[in-house]
């Protein structure tokens, strides 16, 4: 509630002055659509995307297959749902306590080691804990 009334009295400021400066706000320009074809294209034209696409691709791969694994070997060692669910609580806190650490202690790894390293340990976890 307290959210709504402040980004509505930004919006309203921001409507009157754009009519207190004169007249009719500037007309934006339209960016035509790019077909699919077009998309792609510009896509595999910048290796910087290419490489973060990759990246992304990579890593939601892996982790689907890591948790599919994962899960199916959980349903083993816990039959009974009641101990899985427990198991799956407890785990779950768990990486909530090292999401903290990691939210906190993240930032200082990449400007002390680098983009590169940062990028880096996730893949490089994967392959230690698999």
């Amino acid at each position: 509630r307290v959210f709504y009334s402040l980004s509505s009295s930004l919006v309203e400021k921001g409507d009157s002055s754009t009519r207190k400066s004169g007249g009719a706000a500037k007309p934006k320009k339209k960016k035509g659509k790019m077909s699919m074809k077009e998309s792609v294209r510009f896509l595999t034209q910048s290796q910087y995307l290419r490489l973060i696409s990759m990246l992304v691709l990579g890593y939601g791969l892996s982790i689907n297959f890591t948790e599919i694994m994962w899960k199916s070997l959980l349903k083993k060692k816990y039959p009974d749902p009641l101990d899985y669910q427990r198991f799956i609580g407890n785990f779950s806190s768990a990486v909530g306590v090292a999401t903290c650490v990691v939210i906190l202690f993240g930032v200082h790894v990449i400007r002390v080691l680098g983009w590169r390293v940062g990028a880096m340990a996730t893949p490089a976890i994967m392959a230690l804990i698999s």
